[in-house]
């Protein structure tokens, strides 16, 4: 997780989106977890679809900033 705030510009934003599948663990909570290690978590935004599918509940979708420097 650390390369990808090596490889962005400075001022670059990342999005993670991440479904939440019902036949597999949650990975949102883990990956925003280690990204938030060198990034800063801007927001998160939930989608729930109209018509939402049997093998999905929702989607996330994550939005990190540069780190702010620290003074």
């Amino acid at each position: 997780m650390a390369m990808t705030a090596r490889i962005a510009t400075p001022t670059a934003f990342r999005l993670l989106e991440c479904s939440r599948a019902t036949a597999t663990p949650p990975t949102t909570g883990r990956a925003g977890a280690a990204l938030s290690e060198v990034l800063d978590l801007e927001r998160e935004v939930v989608l729930d679809w109209d018509e939402p599918q049997d093998w999905f509940t929702q989607d996330y979708c994550l939005i990190f900033r540069p780190p702010t420097p620290s003074s």
